[in-house]
This record gives C-alpha cells, structure tokens and sequence, in this order.
C-alpha cells in the first residue's frame, strides 16, 4: 500500500500505545475512531485514534479516488488462486508455498517465522533473484548456454529464435514483477534480468557484473529511497558475492576435489553468508552459524518448490483442480525447507550474540575480510612444489609445456593442463590447473606432501570441529567447558525474554517437570536442550497468556511429554484455543490442576497444588479445538470463580525437591495472593521464589514476609517496555535479606542442592559462570 499522509508520533498512552509506530491523521468532514487492532477487545487508544478536525467522527468509508488496473486485478486473482490451491496442504506446506512462490508470508506462524531468521533462509520469503532466475531457467535453460545452439529450456523446444526467447522472457519478467509486487529485490532481479534477455536478444556478450551495476544504478536514480532499504543492500550484496567470490571458492573446491555441483552450491551460500552477515548483525546484532549447512539443505528443494508453485499460479484461474493437483507435490519440498529451518534454529549454537549497530557490523566485516585474506596463507603454508608431469601411456611421466604468445599474451599450444601466461612466459601442467614452472622439481618423483600442508589440514579439520561442538553443544561438553549445566541442578529459570519457562530435574537423566513455555518456541527448545531434557512426564502451564504458553510447540519439539495440566480458568480466548490445537495435533491429553493434589517424581520432587480454587468438574479441557473458546463451560458465570484477570487463576506449586522449598506462584497479582494465604495459612518459609508477575510492583507484603525466601528468582526480559522488575519489589526482597537472581540480568539461572548442606542452595548464573551464591540461615 503506497500512501501520502502526514504522520505524528504515538503517544504510548492507553492499552497497546506502546505497539505503534505512526499515526495516521487524517483530514476531512468526516473520520472514524479506530482502535489499535492488535488488541481488538480493548477501548480504542489516543494514539491509535483517527483525528477528524473538520467535522464530526462517525462511520465512514474512505473515497476511492482510482480502481485497480485490469493488470492489478488479474495479478490478485492470481494470487489469491494460488492461495486457494494450497487451502488444503499441511500445515507447513500451505503457509510456506505462498511464500516461496509470490512472498505472501501472511499464513506463517511466528515460530516458523523465527526459525527462519535463526538460520538465515528469509531470502527465501522474500522474492528475488533467486526465484526469477529458475523461473528464466524454464524458459531459456542454463544461461551460460542460451546464446549457443546447444541452448536448452522451452524456447528451443518449441521452436522459439534468440529475439522471441528475449520477447517472451520480458514478458514473463513484467509478469514476475507485477504478480509478486515490485519489492526492492524483484525490481533488482528483473532488471538484472532484463540486461541479459537484452544481451540474449541482440546476441552480445552477455556480463553478469556490469548488469548488476546498471541495474542498481538505474534503480536508485528511479527510487533514490532504495539506497536506504535494507532489504535491496542485502539483495544486491548477496547478487554481487555469487557473481565475483563464488565462482573463486568454487574453483578452489574443484581443485580439492570436492565434486562440481556440490561445490558450486557450497561457494554459493558461503559466499552470500559472508557478504550478508555484517548487515544482519547492524539489524539483529547476532551472527548465524548455521546459515551455511542450512541454506545448502533447503536449496535442495527450493527449485522443485518454486516451479511446481508457479505452475499452480498459472492454471489457478483456468482449473482449481489442476492447480490443486500441481500444488499437492510442492507440498513435500515445502515441508522440507520448513524442517530444515524448525531444526537448525533448534540447535543450542544455531546463533550467538554480538554487538549490534553499525559499529558491529564493521567489526564482523573487518574480522570476516581478515579470516578470507589471511586464514587460506596461513593454511596453506609455503607453497608446495608438485611434480611437472604426469603419467605416461608406458607408466613413464609426460608433461605439457606451452609456449609462445598471442596478442593478449596467453600461452599458445598449450596443453590441457596449462593456465595462460604472460608474454614470454613457459607454462607447464599436469593436467590438473597447477602451474609448475621449469624448474624441472620432483622430475620422476611422486608429489610431495610438506608438513606445513598437513598442518593446515589438521588446523582447518580442528576448526570445523570445534564449530560442530559450538553449534550442537553436547551437555557433557559444555559442562566441562562452561560449567553449564552445573552438576546437580535442581531448578533452572531459563532466559526466555519476557516470560516464564521453568524445568524441574525429575530424577533420571534427561527427565524434568516443564513449568510454563514462554514466549517464543525457539528460546525455550533451546533451553531445554542445552540441558539435556528429552521426556517430559507432565508439562503445567500456568495459565494461558501468550508469555507462559506460545513457546509450547519448543517444548514438544523431538521430546516425549506425558500430559499438560493447566489451569481451570480459559482465558483469553485465543491462547486457549492454540494450546488445545497444539495438544489435540500432538496427541497429548490436557488435565486441570485441582487445589491439594500431591504428584511426585523419582525421591527427590514432589509438588502441591496451591491455587486456583477448584471449578465446575464437568469441564473439559481436551474439548475439539476448533471450539469457539468464548462459547467453553468454563466462562459462565455460574461455574466459574471470580478472577479479576487470567494471572489470579496462575496455577501455583508449593515444591519440594532434594532439600529445598520452591514457591511457584506464576503470575498472581495481590488480591489472589492474598486468597490463597488465607486459604493456606500454614505456609512454610521456603529456600527459592519465583517472583510472581516478572516482578511487577504488584506483589503482596503479608505473603513476601511469610514465604522469607533465601534466593528471589525474577524472570524478565531485557529492556522490555513494562518496567519489570520493578525497583520497589526488588528492594523490598533485598530487605527481606533474599538474594535476587534476574533473567534479564544473569542469564538462565540454576538452582543446585549443597552437598552436605541439607536445605542449603546455590545458585549459578548461565552468563555470569563465576557468580556464585550460597545461601545459608
């Protein structure tokens, strides 16, 4: 949408003010109050309302000022077919396809929307060269071979001369554009594309790098604005590094013997990786290292994906049943690129942090051009000197020797081996592409392999190596190098922005309790697995807002979890319906935590349920998901207590394992802390407590005061926009003489049993590793 407005700032006040970037102002006799859509159920905001200073606010439409082109309305048609024939494709399939066929990334869940940027396949949602240059390969077969008469494609095939192939290609690169919208890298695309259908047309030679230039060039005099687009600098940044790095670290591999395609496609992606990284970390301050296997595993299905997608485009608005029946084989690569991402992103190391801004994109850059400039020298040691000749029909050696020179000073005569040299020059090879000289060094001698070669082969097997274990991070690795998990651990608080994720050691190795699954699947699936967790015999959430329950599928993803017991109160809406949708797909049955059930696991935990007061039996939480949640039993008033907010129904856990007392009280807010004391009045003073609420200021003295815990453990994310934790809460815990161990401060943090020390804790930060606290009366 292309508008001409003038913008204010957002104030921030009011209920999802601070969700705002702009507003839109707009002037005329009338103009209705919009509120912020991200939170339907909510009054409408100052800062998203829409002011009307020349006339009363009231219902109204905006005036249609121009119809959609024909042109545009057949590119939505298009569009909205392809939507259509992927309606009933899996999951993954049908919110993928669309994506790597036109960039629609509206069906992609945010999950696999995050995995695609921890392994840096995005390019692969946002339409570009790549896309544009299978749907050319089609039509006119490999480029390298379009103006030859062994050319390949359709356009051959069906009898289509040089000019009629650039004719059809410019009309198939208008189409592009204007079916998949003209984004900054589909104009830089087509335009690349344009110049080499030019140069297939008129018959000149055609030269990649200087249409990239022109095409560049051509659109920032159109659009000066994308000179600041992100999006086009890593377009023409990734362009640029196939064209000229690629084709050099190609050849280095074939000289390696590393087979043609495989080392065409590994140059490839490396080469990109290596031009993109230092503008990914300006925008997410992180460097990926899983970028380079990944986008080798998806490119396996990217091309398969992409022509079968375009072909249900095609035929969507002739025949919905052959567009169907075209899409439903697209399903299998789209599935595969989507688990490609759902698995490198899962991976302890798939990403690690660095500085962020222009100063650490300069610093990678720097670091980058030094690892390309001197880690192939230092490698590669002193140059080796090989035999000049190679075998001979009688088991003798022969070699090639060119002589002599041409105009351009290239060698003539040479043999299959020689390289061009310079006027005058003697070349000689073995028919490998290795210069020897004539120095006539190792005549009749085998090759040599010097020990500084060796060396660099150890070093480079050693590098990889150590990248492997960065990436996968055995528990028992990182354990002796890190410290993390420290041995022992008994409660881990994992860092998972600005929500809740806990897991309790259950025993057996690779066993725990799950408390709540956070924010974001990836944070916590990566949690979960640098601690070794692979069954999980009951995962509890709390109760359902989206910062204790969207990171749900990371907690199931590759482990075995028994039941999910949640709280009785479904609220709100639409987290209840996505953790009944998850678990109904996962098979896994729902149960509701009842006030004074006892569980335990192993001899070391055992738990109460403390809170919320028992609902209607009759519920059930394992209803069909596809429900209406505001039409569940559980939200008539008859049967339901009176919760002022979804936090005062927080299922809350009084635990106990190898010594030490854990309070777990979710989110309550004061009013149900202050029920649920009344309610237990003999509560005990306990070693750990899991701050309610992040932290929040609203907590509850009277309850703080009798818990008296040793160690306060506040789960919060960094920088976030609540203000948590609050400074009031933090020192009423410290005058308490708590000790307070933060999330967005210290990191995960794991709570271990004192040898020897009954009812003793410590406590062990997961970025600060030399921090330790023993907590003792």
């Amino acid at each position: 949408m292309r508008l001409q407005a003038r913008l204010a700032p957002a104030t921030g006040r009011g209920p999802g003010g601070d969700r705002i970037a702009a507003v839109l102002r707009v002037v005329g006799d009338r103009a209705p109050v919009a509120a912020d859509r991200t939170a339907p159920d909510t009054p409408p905001s100052p800062a998203a309302s829409i002011a009307a200073p020349d006339g009363p606010a009231g219902p109204a439409s905006p005036t249609i000022t121009r119809a959609p082109t024909t042109l545009q309305r057949a590119a939505g048609a298009l569009r909205a077919g392809l939507r259509r024939a992927t309606d009933g494709l899996p999951a993954d399939a049908r919110a993928l396809l669309p994506g790597l066929v036109i960039g629609d990334t509206t069906r992609i869940p945010a999950e696999l929307d995050d995995a695609f940027h921890a392994t840096d396949l995005t390019h692969l949602l946002a339409v570009s060269g790549a896309n544009f240059t299978i749907l050319l390969a089609v039509l006119i077969g490999p480029p390298h071979l379009a103006t030859r008469p062994e050319r390949r494609g359709l356009a051959p095939r069906v009898g289509i001369s040089l000019r009629g192939t650039a004719l059809v290609g410019g009309a198939l690169t208008l189409g592009f554009v204007v079916v998949c919208r003209p984004e900054p890298s589909v104009l830089r695309a087509a335009t690349c594309g344009l110049i080499t259908l030019a140069a297939i047309g008129t018959g000149r030679r055609r030269s990649l790098l200087p249409a990239l230039a022109g095409a560049v060039l051509l659109l920032v005099l159109y659009d000066p604005w994308l000179a600041r687009d992100f999006g086009f600098l890593l377009s023409v940044l990734a362009t640029g590094a196939l064209l000229t790095i690629a084709p050099r670290w190609s050849a280095a591999l074939r000289r390696r013997g590393v087979p043609p395609r495989l080392a065409e496609v590994l140059a490839a992606a490396a080469a990109a990786q290596a031009a993109c990284a230092p503008v990914v970390a300006v925008l997410a301050a992180r460097v990926g290292l899983v970028a380079v296997p990944c986008n080798l595993l998806a490119e396996l299905a990217v091309a398969p994906a992409t022509v079968l997608g375009f072909a249900a485009l095609a035929v969507a608005p002739l025949s919905l049943p052959l567009a169907k029946a075209a899409a439903w084989p697209a399903a299998l690569p789209a599935e595969w690129i989507a688990g490609v991402a759902r698995t490198g992103a899962a991976l302890p190391g798939a990403e690690v942090s660095w500085p962020g801004g222009w100063a650490g994109g300069l610093l990678l850059a720097a670091l980058t051009a030094l690892v390309l400039g001197a880690g192939p020298r230092f490698l590669r040691g002193r140059t080796a000197r090989r035999s000049p000749t190679g075998a001979g029909p009688d088991g003798g050696e022969r070699s090639s020797v060119a002589t002599g020179t041409r105009p351009d000073g290239a060698g003539l005569g040479a043999g299959p081996g020689a390289r061009p040299g310079g006027a005058g020059q003697v070349v000689t090879g073995t028919g490998s592409g290795e210069p020897t000289g004539l120095s006539g060094a190792g005549l009749g001698a085998g090759p040599e392999r010097p020990r500084s070669r060796r060396s660099g082969r150890w070093l480079a097997a050693g590098f990889v190596l150590v990248l492997v274990l960065a990436v996968f991070r055995p528990p028992p690795v990182t354990r002796v190098l890190t410290g993390w998990p420290p041995a022992g651990w008994r409660l881990v608080a994992c860092d998972v922005g600005q929500g809740d994720a806990l897991v309790l050691a259950a025993g057996r190795a690779g066993t725990a309790v799950v408390i709540d699954a956070g924010p974001e699947p990836r944070l916590v699936d990566r949690c979960l697995r640098r601690l070794g967790v692979e069954r999980i015999p009951i995962l509890i959430l709390t109760h359902f807002h989206a910062d204790h329950v969207d990171g749900l599928p990371g907690v199931l993803r590759g482990r075995a979890v028994g039941a999910i017991q949640t709280t009785t109160y479904a609220e709100p809406p639409a987290q209840v319906a996505f953790v009944r949708r998850t678990a109904a797909s996962a098979r896994i049955p729902l149960v509701a935590a009842a006030v004074g059930e006892r569980r335990s696991l192993g001899p070391k935990l055992s738990w109460q349920v403390l809170w919320p007061p028992a609902q209607d039996p009759t519920q059930d939480l394992a209803q069909d998901p596809t429900q209406d949640p505001t039409q569940d039993p559980t939200q008539d008033p008859t049967t339901s207590p009176h919760f002022e907010d979804a936090n005062d129904a927080s299922v809350t856990l009084l635990v106990r394992t190898a010594g030490l007392t854990l309070f777990l009280p979710g989110d309550l807010e004061p009013p149900a802390q202050q029920q649920l004391l009344a309610a237990h009045p003999d509560l005990p003073a306990v070693d750990v407590l899991k701050v309610a609420h992040h932290g929040s200021s609203y907590q509850d003295p009277t309850l703080q005061e009798r818990l008296r815990p040793r160690l306060a453990l506040v789960t919060a994310g960094k920088r976030n926009p609540y203000g948590h934790p609050s400074p009031r809460t933090l020192a009423a815990l410290a005058g308490q003489g708590a000790s307070v161990l933060r999330t967005d401060v210290d990191g995960a943090v794991a709570v271990v049993s004192a040898p020897g020390a009954d009812g003793a804790a410590s406590s062990r930060s997961h970025r600060r590793l030399l921090v330790k606290t023993s907590l003792e009366r």
